[in-house]
């Protein structure tokens, strides 16, 4: 009865979901509630996750520098080792996973668990790439091609690569 009247009264326009509702959290995306495949092959399983937030952008060296000058935290070793690892458009590495747990409670945000990474990539669809199922070219992520030695790429070099629900960078 209740699903008749909505429909007669055409008020499905005027509903609004969470996500609607939801505030707009500057360079982030929100990931509805829902049900995706996690995992694949035997592996995987339908699993539900509540909404959450994730970073359009992986975090860069330059952002991840503000948060040391403020806090005096330890710097990655891997900066003195390899210094153009360093550089403020590359995504941050050489961290463990309690360095990044502290940078995420400085910003006041939460490292994404296995499931919401893989949402977030994937899609309510669970495709096999952010974009799709199309196998990846040059264009649009990093990885290797036979004979080329990895490089890191500046995090805003793939923004046209961005998944379902707007994340970029997410292979």
């Amino acid at each position: 009865d209740v699903c008749d009247m909505i429909e007669r009264e055409n008020l499905l326009d005027t509903v609004k979901t969470a996500a609607d509702l939801a505030p707009e959290v500057d360079g982030m995306v929100l990931v509805p509630a829902g049900t995706f495949t996690f995992g694949a092959d035997e592996a995987a399983r339908d699993i539900h996750l509540e909404p959450f937030y994730i970073d359009v952008l992986p975090v860069t060296n330059a952002r991840y520098r503000e948060f040391l000058e403020e806090t005096k935290y330890r710097r990655p070793r891997l900066w003195e080792l390899r210094p153009e690892l360093a550089e403020d458009e590359l995504p941050v590495t050489g961290v463990s996973w309690m360095d990044a747990l502290q940078y995420c409670k400085w910003r006041g945000h939460a490292l994404p668990t296995a499931e919401q990474w893989e949402k977030a990539a994937r899609g309510p669809e669970s495709l096999t790439y952010p974009w799709g199922e199309s196998e990846p070219t040059p264009s649009q992520a990093n990885f290797l091609l036979p004979g080329e030695l990895p490089q890191l790429q500046p995090v805003a070099r793939y923004l046209s690569q961005r998944s379902p629900y707007g994340a970029a960078a997410m292979i």
